[in-house]
């Protein structure tokens, strides 16, 4: 969007709508966005479903989290490994994932408390800024009216459903200014009520399985010499592949309609025929049918 749509202002009413928590917050940011670019909300409306990156209308739960990087940030931790014949390959990615749950067992291992330290530390900020500075009027054991002195607002809180009016408890999974509040008020800890995701426990269980070399002690037991393989079948060996032609790509692909060289004359791009300048550029795609973008 932002190459055909330049304002600088829009990128920041995008993540603004991208975060957004209530319907209101979305339309609000949308609207911004109409008043300096109506285009720019058009293609957004036509080539991004709000439902794919808006926080508030997405069917999951993203724990705060409006990026999907996840395996841009893996090929870039396997880039020298990649460049290994298959076998080497394999047993590099082994030892760096050894040494990733070696050391990710050690994060956190002193730290008190229930919850993992980033997330008790804003736990702790949002007390401290946010949370005594509300009033709190009990409805029964487990439904509380919060009230801001300043804004004059009121929230409702029901800690048997760890949900608050202002949608971000139940969003970021960590208990928001009100409900902090309600737990001042109780004198309960307040990491109580951030979801299991964030607790220690679970993140220590993510590494609690060691990763073992090869031929370990303690790893798989000696298979017959009868039968080496376990299920009576000859030696795995490499695939038979064929290199194609040119330096192999290190660099994620992509998305859209993305120029990426011009040479001899030609543009090049993803879903697009190799075309002269001398032609024409307003003909379709020929795998969707969209308008070419010279």
């Amino acid at each position: 969007m932002h190459k055909k749509h330049k304002n600088p202002q829009l990128r920041e009413h995008l993540y603004n709508a991208a975060r957004a928590i209530t319907k209101d917050e979305f339309d609000i940011a949308i609207q911004r966005m109409r008043d300096v670019d109506p285009g720019a909300v058009e293609w957004l409306e036509l080539h991004a479903p709000k439902e794919h990156w808006c926080e508030y209308y997405f069917a999951g739960n993203r724990y705060g989290h409006i990026t999907s990087n996840i395996a841009e940030s893996i090929n870039a931790w396997l880039l020298d490994a990649r460049e290994k014949p298959i076998l080497a390959m394999l047993e590099q990615i082994r030892h760096q994932l050894m040494d990733w749950f070696a050391k990710r067992r050690l994060l956190d291992i002193n730290v008190e408390g229930i919850l993992v330290s980033s997330v008790a530390v804003q736990i702790k900020n949002t007390l401290t800024s946010r949370a005594r500075r509300y009033r709190v009027i009990t409805a029964n054991d487990n439904v509380f009216e919060v009230f801001s002195t300043e804004t004059m607002s009121s929230y409702s809180v029901r800690l048997d459903t760890s949900t608050c009016e202002c949608a971000e408890w139940q969003m970021s999974g960590i208990p928001c200014g009100h409900a902090l509040a309600v737990s001042l008020e109780l004198g309960t800890d307040p990491q109580i009520y951030a979801k299991p995701f964030y607790k220690l426990a679970t993140y220590r269980q993510t590494y609690s399985n060691a990763i073992f070399p090869r031929n370990a002690i303690n790893a798989d037991p000696v298979l017959p010499e009868e039968d080496p393989h376990g299920v009576h079948l000859p030696a795995l060996l490499p695939p038979n592949i064929h290199r194609q032609v040119g330096k192999p790509r290190k660099v994620r692909i992509r998305g859209g309609l993305k120029v990426v060289a011009v040479r001899r004359g030609l543009l090049l791009c993803y879903m697009w025929k190799y075309r002269s300048f001398k032609e024409d550029l307003s003909d379709t795609c020929l795998e969707d049918g969209r308008e070419a973008i010279s």
